[in-house]
């Protein structure tokens, strides 16, 4: 079994929980089996067929790149029938060179502090950079 074959289910696990889909829906979305799914979410079925990537994809309205190891996390994180808002503001550096984030996510507000390091890959990632 290779990591990617696992990575698969990893990001399976992620998708459905983000998203708030038991694997029962899932099954009936996709067409695949209950145990199949089993054996994907615990990187047990080797490769998936493009086949099956491409009915997950679907069964949960993400891009199939985001099956691959390499492909973006982003979308499988998205609840897309949920309804909230989120902001963020950046605050300042703290004694400990930390970057504080202020965060608000339905009206909850809430801090983070991100490394330099962490931050500049962060908005490096997302194109906030020159």
């Amino acid at each position: 079994m290779k990591e990617d074959d696992r990575e698969v289910g990893r990001r399976l696990r992620i998708a459905l929980a983000a998203k708030g889909v038991r694997q029962g829906k899932l099954a009936e979305r996709t067409g695949l089996s209950q145990s199949g799914l089993s054996l994907l979410l615990n990187g047990k079925s080797g490769t998936p067929r493009p086949a099956t990537l491409k009915a997950l994809a679907a069964g949960l309205n993400v891009p199939e790149a985001c099956f691959r190891a390499d492909g973006p996390m982003g979308p499988l994180l998205v609840d897309d029938d949920a309804s909230w808002t989120a902001s963020m503001r950046v605050g300042e550096v703290d004694e400990h060179g930390e970057i504080k984030l202020l965060l608000e996510v339905n009206g909850v507000e809430g801090t983070m502090h991100l490394s330099r390091e962490l931050w500049t890959t962060v908005a490096e990632a997302a194109g906030w950079t020159k």
